[in-house]
């Protein structure tokens, strides 16, 4: 059976990490466009971008939300049967059919960089159209869970799942710190495994909620009830919570 061809128009970190997971199922070409110089590292070609979309089967668009009309217009012209899967944050799929000159075989998705280890959510934006959903589905769920949302709940997701990782980095980095203040030399990916374990528990009992694990780690009058207290103290519920929905606010934006 011949592979199928898929290209990737823009070549940042989630291309990257999808490159690498489809790159054993499928023949993989890349742009020129937004190139990250890791890519030439990987199992797939090189091509001009309108040599791509004449060339591919599937077409993701993986570029930032401002180039993204120059592209969509760019190969408007080569596109007949492709499908074509947006990873751009913000803009709705009326709005890429548009900047595709009307071209309807166009998907949008938002994935988070999960998809490099097989195990991230991906939201796939409701559009009346199974056929191309399911077909959608084959490819991205080699590259973790896929969830079909109704397409206003997409902001939401990216604000919260597509950038969740670097929350949870800013919160390591912070820790990271105070480590090395604190005269300890475990390296990043020691504390990293500890924000692993969170997970973990959360996997042993799938009913289990973020709060029975926070209950687990803490005793009554301990440390961490300490620490936990003095977050919630300082108002970390309010602030992360501002900063998602400032997030959510400024995905939609990006439409405008």
């Amino acid at each position: 059976m011949n592979k199928q061809n898929i290209g990737f128009i823009g070549c940042g970190n989630l291309a990257l990490q999808a490159i690498k997971t489809l790159s054993g199922s499928y023949n993989i070409f890349y742009s020129n466009l937004s190139i990250n110089q890791a890519a030439e590292n990987l199992a797939a070609e090189k091509l001009e971008t309108i040599d791509l979309a004449k060339k591919c089967d599937v077409i993701f668009i993986t570029v930032k939300p401002n180039v993204t009309a120059e592209v969509l217009s760019s190969i408007a012209s080569q596109l007949k049967n492709q499908l074509v899967i947006s990873f751009v944050a913000g803009i709705s799929r009326s709005k890429l059919v548009d900047l595709a000159g009307g071209y309807k075989n166009i998907v949008r998705t938002m994935p988070s960089l999960g998809i490099g280890f097989k195990n991230g959510p991906i939201a796939i934006a409701e559009m009346g159209d199974r056929a191309l959903i399911d077909q959608t589905e084959v490819i991205i769920s080699e590259l973790g869970s896929t969830y079909v949302l109704e397409e206003k709940d997409i902001d939401a997701f990216t604000a919260i799942y597509g950038a969740g990782p670097a929350y949870f980095a800013l919160v390591a980095e912070t820790m990271s710190k105070l480590a090395t203040d604190n005269g300890l030399s475990m390296s990043d990916k020691d504390l990293a495994s500890v924000m692993f374990t969170a997970g973990e528990l959360l996997q042993e009992n799938e009913s289990a909620g973020f709060a029975e694990v926070q209950n687990k780690v803490a005793s009554k009058k301990g440390v961490t009830e300490e620490a936990l207290n003095t977050m919630k103290s300082a108002g970390i519920n309010e602030i992360i919570s501002q900063a998602i929905n400032n997030a959510i606010e400024r995905s939609k934006k990006l439409n405008d």
